[in-house]
């Protein structure tokens, strides 16, 4: 339970960080009507990315492997679009793309200290 709210905690502060970084880019268009739903915002993209992300893999392959894997963008940042859309969000493409590129960075960076205990 402790993993999972840290995760959570991880989550949220990457996904601030993330919209923060954005409003100060100029076409990338990041945020959150309301504040509140951000928090929200991290388990709906964990949820799309257990169950529709590897649908979307797998029917992309084709064209994964065509791209040597560049096409994985487009597929997490439509899950990304599609989880912001779930919660609220107001993003454009180049939001889209930079937002899942730099929550997703930022959040495996920031979870490498938490350890997963083994049983």
């Amino acid at each position: 339970m402790r993993q999972m709210v840290l995760r959570w905690t991880v989550g949220v502060i990457a996904i601030l960080v993330t919209v923060w970084i954005a409003h100060m880019i100029q076409p990338v268009q990041l945020e959150w009507k309301q504040a509140w739903h951000v928090i929200i915002f991290v388990p709906v993209l964990a949820i799309a990315n257990a169950i529709i992300g590897p649908i979307l893999k797998l029917i992309g392959l084709p064209i994964n492997c065509c791209t040597f894997g560049l096409f994985s963008f487009v597929v997490n940042a439509l899950l990304f679009y599609g989880a912001g859309y779930a919660t609220g969000a107001q993003m454009n493409v180049w939001g889209a793309l930079f937002g899942s590129a730099v929550y997703g960075t930022l959040s495996t960076v920031m979870s490498w200290p938490i350890k997963e205990r083994r049983a």
